[in-house]
């Protein structure tokens, strides 16, 4: 209970040629914070296969005895090329990305870490979805042919044809011209009736609603068709994200009522239809991303559950571990791009996946990456919001992630974390690790586990950030070096003023008038503070 400090382990591929094998495993890794003055690592996880290392079990074993913690963190992009992308919509991407996550779940309760922290978003920026070459072989959240849902749900499809936001990114996969597909539908009714022998004046051609009703089942088989493909066209990923948004967005007998409230929690109930609202992707791409994560989680929750899916729940169940969702960084130019990036939108996902197990991390750099204030956000957390950030990644806060840069004592650094620790604790962060992620360079801790402490200490007291004491500083109370700046702060408090006055200006006091007067008004100014 309350806070653990510890320090990220740092990865084997980023270390020097002379310091390989201290991150030659997950037992190495584990051990380096010893030498930092914490007992707590946050493994960073390159691969899968370090899960294979020999003897691994009981190297760790020996790494607990010792009285280290340790929890994971899961494959990212910057090295991994198969990470888990839980929020993406491709049929065959999902599966293995699903087939990952189970396999990192797996080796994460093997060792008995405490925690396995994923990023809340990996794929594609949706912003960005047009520039990607991607397959017609989409899927529901729960890994599905996405065809297969839209049987289900006919209602979804006679919208999706009305849309041409969505037909228009299937291009020529799909002629969705439904005005065209009438005159054919004539044109084929009446060759097929001259065929049959009737005379012109005998021909009976079907009424218009049952022209433009087969007209429409022409287009659903073609979409069927199309979304059974392995076709290719740009963006295909955003037909599915549409889909699923009015799915959720509507709600009713198909759509679990946690989606529904989800829905309206992250968008405040907006209308996907409504092209303002659409147009600014972070209004409603944030709702659906975190959908589909919640599909990983009830593969049993689905009409025709697809075979294969092992259900994550009884894993984490059986091996106490904590699956945290972090606020994942954005790069440059992409600020706003990234799928799910906010702390509050990332607590309504884990609200509706509902598990004791399952919690929140916060990363005030990579808000910040985001072009979001992590502090307004957090303060929009309900009141108790905070106690599902099972998690806190700190370091000095700069936009420009991942900087990963050491949190000095006594400095405006040191003062931000804590006043957004702070924000958390108010919101019911009471029981947290706090990790400070190392960067570069020969000592990449520095004094930052010292910062931490003093941060600690405080907010178990409940201090005010405006109310910090000297000592959280790194000043004595009362000490020598606060009474020097308060002495010069008095002495030159009055400077502004100079030339101003019509009095005479007294610049020395008593023994400084006496030391002009023997010519040592210099050395009296250098030793006056001591």
């Amino acid at each position: 209970m309350g806070y653990d400090i510890g320090v990220s382990s740092g990865i084997f591929k980023a270390a020097s040629e002379e310091g390989k094998l201290e991150f030659t495993g997950l037992a190495h890794k584990a051990l380096w914070t010893m030498f930092k003055g914490v007992m707590f690592t946050q493994i960073d996880l390159e691969s899968v296969s370090e899960f294979k290392e020999p003897e691994l079990k009981k190297r760790m074993e020996e790494v607990r005895k010792m009285g280290i913690k340790y929890g994971l963190h899961g494959e990212v992009p910057e090295y991994s090329s198969a990470f888990p992308k839980l929020d993406c919509a491709l049929f065959d991407e999902w599966k293995r990305s699903h087939d990952r996550f189970i396999e990192e779940i797996n080796g994460s309760v093997g060792i008995e870490a405490k925690y396995l922290l994923f990023h809340a978003s990996t794929s594609e920026p949706f912003l960005t979805l047009w520039q990607h070459f991607q397959s017609l072989k989409l899927c529901d959240i729960w890994g599905r042919l996405l065809a297969d849902f839209l049987k289900e749900n006919d209602s979804l499809m006679e919208w999706m044809m009305e849309k041409e936001f969505v037909t228009s990114i299937l291009g020529r996969h799909v002629n969705v011209d439904l005005d065209y597909l009438k005159s054919q539908v004539r044109e084929n009714e009446q060759k097929k009736q001259m065929n049959s022998g009737k005379k012109p004046e005998e021909i009976k051609m079907p009424s218009e609603e049952e022209i433009t009703e087969k007209a429409k089942e022409i287009i659903k088989n073609r979409i069927m068709d199309a979304l059974k493909t392995d076709d290719f066209t740009y963006g295909t990923e955003r037909v599915a994200y549409f889909i699923i948004a009015k799915w959720m967005q509507n709600g009713g007998k198909t759509c679990p009522a946690e989606l529904h409230t989800l829905w309206k929690d992250v968008t405040n109930g907006g209308d996907i239809g409504d092209e303002k609202f659409r147009n600014k992707f972070e209004n409603w791409v944030p709702a659906v991303t975190a959908a589909y994560h919640w599909g990983h989680f009830y593969p049993e929750r689905c009409q025709t559950p697809r075979k294969g899916i092992e259900d994550p729940k009884p894993l984490l169940k059986k091996g106490n571990l904590q699956l945290v969702f972090e606020t994942p960084m954005a790069g440059s130019g992409g600020e706003e791009a990234v799928r799910l990036v906010r702390p509050t939108q990332i607590y309504f996902m884990v609200k509706a996946i509902n598990l004791p197990l399952v919690g929140v991390a916060v990363d005030a750099e990579h808000v910040l990456s985001a072009n979001v204030d992590p502090i307004k956000d957090i303060q929009k957390l309900p009141f108790n919001g905070g106690e599902k950030v099972f998690v806190c990644h700190v370091g000095y806060p700069s936009p420009m992630a991942p900087a990963h840069l050491p949190i000095p004592v006594g400095s405006e650094a040191q003062v931000y974390v804590y006043k957004v620790l702070w924000e958390l604790r108010k919101k019911g962060m009471k029981n947290a690790v706090i990790i400070f992620e190392r960067g570069g360079g020969q000592e990449p801790v520095k004094e930052s586990i010292l910062s931490l402490r003093l941060i600690v200490k405080y907010l178990d007291k409940d201090t005010l950030p405006d109310d910090l004491p000297e000592d959280f500083f790194g000043l004595p109370v009362g000490g020598p070096e606060l009474t020097r700046q308060i002495v010069q702060l008095r002495d030159h408090a009055l400077d502004p003023l100079k030339g101003l006055l019509s009095v005479s200006e007294e610049e020395y006091g008593f023994f400084g008038t006496a030391a002009q007067a023997k010519g040592k008004a210099e050395e009296w100014g250098k030793r006056k503070l001591k």
